[in-house]
């Protein structure tokens, strides 16, 4: 994973323990130094951690950086195609444009519908830690 995606990750869930933190998701009765404790924990384990690349290719395949390598591989091909098509527009034939014009648009289609699904699973994700949180 690279260090934005990391940053990112960090940024979410602080923004999802703040978010807990000032809704009153942690019961009163339950003592605060136990969960504070967990989170500091967990914050030294990431400034610890050294944003290196390659890191997840060593100990062996890791199904999230194998699919965060296959969706930027998908999103590279769209570019390519319209800078392919844009500058053989002269040599096609309108028959190829129409097809490449076409394969274009479901290039994107299909990037879009697989970006929906994605970020519902992850809402979904999110909602659901978020209602672990409450129920503590």
């Amino acid at each position: 994973m690279s260090f934005t995606t990391i940053t990112q990750f960090e940024n979410e869930l602080a923004r999802i323990a703040n978010e807990a933190a000032t809704s009153g998701a942690v019961p009163a009765a339950q003592p605060a130094q136990a969960p504070q404790h967990l989170v500091d924990k967990f914050q030294s384990m990431l400034a610890q951690v050294e944003p290196n690349p390659h890191a997840a290719h060593t100990a062996g395949p890791n199904i999230v950086t194998k699919a965060v390598e296959e969706q930027s591989d998908y999103y590279r091909q769209v570019p390519n195609d319209v800078l392919y098509m844009s500058q053989h527009m002269s040599s096609l034939s309108m028959e190829r444009i129409a097809a490449a014009d076409m394969t274009v648009q479901l290039e994107i289609a299909s990037l879009n519908a697989d970006l929906q699904v994605k970020m519902a699973a992850v809402q979904s994700s999110k909602d659901a830690v978020q209602t672990l949180m409450k129920n503590q």
